[in-house]
């Protein structure tokens, strides 16, 4: 049976493209005994230029526009639910230390969740409050 420490899970946050004039999307990466699984934070994109690499997370200033501010916010917020659910993955892992064997595997399942894109009525609502 092999020791399974959770310091030896590695997760952080990187953008598909970063170097796209476009809104990129948000990968998750997760590397542990030197094989790294990749996740697609569903629905969340970000331009890469108010992407702060070192942090992981979306520039939220009041130097920025009020609509840049309002989707980065929802992009850090979707990325601190990831953040929450690999917290429970490892602590079920922890529980059960015969699923480290399969850890990736257990990964993809566990976070099979995804995220649902904002739905069209929602994003409407936000460009109508902008106008007004």
């Amino acid at each position: 049976m092999l020791q399974f420490f959770t310091t030896d899970v590695k997760m952080r946050f990187y953008l598909k493209k970063p170097k796209s004039k476009t809104p990129s999307k948000i990968e998750m990466k997760v590397c542990y005994n030197s094989i790294t699984t990749k996740i697609i934070c569903k629905g969340i994109k970000v331009l890469p230029e108010l992407w702060s690499q070192s942090h992981q997370r979306a520039f939220v200033s009041n130097i920025l526009s009020v609509l840049d501010n309002h989707n980065n916010t929802i992009v850090n917020n979707i990325i601190n639910d990831y953040e929450t659910k690999f917290n429970e993955f490892l602590g079920l892992i922890s529980a059960n230390p015969q699923l480290s064997v399969t850890l990736h595997a257990e990964l993809k399942k566990h976070f099979d969740m995804g995220r649902k894109p904002i739905h069209k009525q929602l994003q409407v609502n936000i460009f109508e409050e902008m106008r007004r």
